[in-house]
Protein backbone atom coordinates (compact mmCIF):
# COMPACT_ATOMS: atom_id res chain seq x y z
CA UNK A 1 0.00 0.00 0.00
CA UNK A 2 1.25 3.37 -1.60
CA UNK A 3 0.32 5.31 2.66
CA UNK A 4 2.33 2.60 4.12
CA UNK A 5 5.36 3.10 1.75
CA UNK A 6 4.93 6.76 2.75
CA UNK A 7 5.07 6.54 5.84
CA UNK A 8 7.82 4.47 5.99
CA UNK A 9 10.10 6.53 4.26
CA UNK A 10 9.28 9.40 5.97
CA UNK A 11 10.72 7.51 9.24
CA UNK A 12 13.59 6.61 7.40
CA UNK A 13 12.88 3.14 7.57
CA UNK A 14 13.01 2.53 3.14
CA UNK A 15 14.51 4.85 0.55
CA UNK A 16 12.29 7.05 -1.67
CA UNK A 17 13.26 4.71 -4.47
CA UNK A 18 10.80 2.01 -2.59
CA UNK A 19 8.09 4.60 -2.92
CA UNK A 20 8.44 5.00 -6.61
CA UNK A 21 8.77 1.41 -7.18
CA UNK A 22 5.19 0.78 -5.28
CA UNK A 23 3.49 4.16 -7.01
CA UNK A 24 4.54 2.13 -10.50
CA UNK A 25 3.56 -0.82 -9.19
CA UNK A 26 6.43 -2.56 -9.42
CA UNK A 27 8.15 -5.07 -6.98
CA UNK A 28 12.05 -5.33 -6.62
CA UNK A 29 12.55 -8.15 -9.23
CA UNK A 30 10.86 -6.25 -11.63
CA UNK A 31 12.47 -3.34 -10.93
CA UNK A 32 16.30 -5.03 -11.07
CA UNK A 33 15.14 -6.36 -14.72
CA UNK A 34 14.49 -3.33 -15.88
CA UNK A 35 17.56 -1.46 -14.77
CA UNK A 36 19.80 -4.09 -15.31
CA UNK A 37 20.78 -5.10 -11.73
CA UNK A 38 20.57 -8.10 -9.72
CA UNK A 39 17.05 -8.26 -7.19
CA UNK A 40 19.70 -8.16 -4.29
CA UNK A 41 21.15 -4.87 -4.97
CA UNK A 42 17.97 -3.30 -5.76
CA UNK A 43 16.71 -4.49 -2.19
CA UNK A 44 19.79 -2.99 -1.01
CA UNK A 45 18.73 0.32 -2.64
CA UNK A 46 15.49 0.67 -1.13
CA UNK A 47 17.29 1.09 2.17
CA UNK A 48 18.19 4.86 3.24
CA UNK A 49 21.83 4.53 3.78
CA UNK A 50 22.52 2.49 0.55
CA UNK A 51 20.59 4.89 -1.46
CA UNK A 52 22.33 8.13 -0.55
CA UNK A 53 25.43 6.31 -1.64
CA UNK A 54 24.45 5.86 -4.80
CA UNK A 55 26.29 7.15 -7.71
CA UNK A 56 24.82 9.59 -10.11
CA UNK A 57 24.51 7.35 -13.28
CA UNK A 58 22.73 4.51 -11.33
CA UNK A 59 20.54 7.27 -10.03
CA UNK A 60 19.92 8.27 -13.77
CA UNK A 61 18.55 4.70 -14.86
CA UNK A 62 16.33 4.77 -11.87
CA UNK A 63 14.99 8.22 -12.56
CA UNK A 64 15.07 7.48 -16.76
CA UNK A 65 12.87 4.41 -16.10
CA UNK A 66 10.00 6.08 -13.95
CA UNK A 67 10.48 9.65 -16.56
CA UNK A 68 11.68 11.83 -13.80
CA UNK A 69 14.50 13.56 -12.86
CA UNK A 70 17.18 12.62 -9.85
CA UNK A 71 16.20 15.26 -7.72
CA UNK A 72 12.32 14.12 -8.15
CA UNK A 73 13.70 10.40 -7.06
CA UNK A 74 15.18 11.50 -4.05
CA UNK A 75 12.42 12.75 -2.64
CA UNK A 76 8.91 12.08 -2.14
CA UNK A 77 6.43 14.56 -3.87
CA UNK A 78 4.65 17.05 -2.11
CA UNK A 79 1.12 15.67 -2.92
CA UNK A 80 0.21 11.91 -2.44
CA UNK A 81 -2.41 12.40 -5.17
CA UNK A 82 -0.13 13.77 -7.85
CA UNK A 83 -0.19 12.79 -11.33
CA UNK A 84 2.77 11.35 -13.13
CA UNK A 85 4.33 12.42 -16.39
CA UNK A 86 4.25 9.71 -19.62
CA UNK A 87 7.13 7.64 -19.27
CA UNK A 88 9.39 8.35 -22.10
CA UNK A 89 10.20 6.03 -24.80
CA UNK A 90 13.59 4.30 -24.39
CA UNK A 91 16.36 5.25 -26.21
Amino acid sequence: DLDRIEIRVRKGELSPLAWHMTRHQMNPGLLAKYVGLSRLRVRRHLKPRPFERLKPALLARYADLFGITVEDLKALPTNAGLEFPIPREPA
